[in-house]
């Protein structure tokens, strides 16, 4: 799997974590902000999601942390806004685990 170009190319990886270690919601309505981790291979997979997070909410961490599927040649992460609002993002990583 290689998640970057600095990644983990030419090994087997078994987890991958997505984080956003500072978020920040001010406000977002009702269907919020979510995390989503996405693998892609030859075939389709299916994304693994946060729970969306929504209101006025101060800095916390969201993280996903998901099996890699065999076949899996790339991972990708996005914050997607599923409402109107506003949202700070920093300090986000995607980090393979062997």
């Amino acid at each position: 799997m290689r998640p970057s170009s600095r990644g983990c190319a030419g090994r087997r990886a078994n987890r991958a974590d997505a984080a956003w270690h500072t978020l920040r919601i001010i406000p977002v309505g009702p269907s919020g902000w979510q995390l989503t981790l996405s693998f892609i291979g030859s075939i389709p997979y299916p994304p693994h999601e946060a729970t969306p997070l929504s209101g006025t909410q101060g800095f916390r961490t969201v993280t996903i942390r998901a099996q890699v599927p065999h076949g899996a040649q790339q991972a990708g992460f996005a914050a997607v806004l599923l409402d109107s609002g506003t949202a700070w993002l920093g300090d986000v990583n995607l980090r393979v685990v062997d």
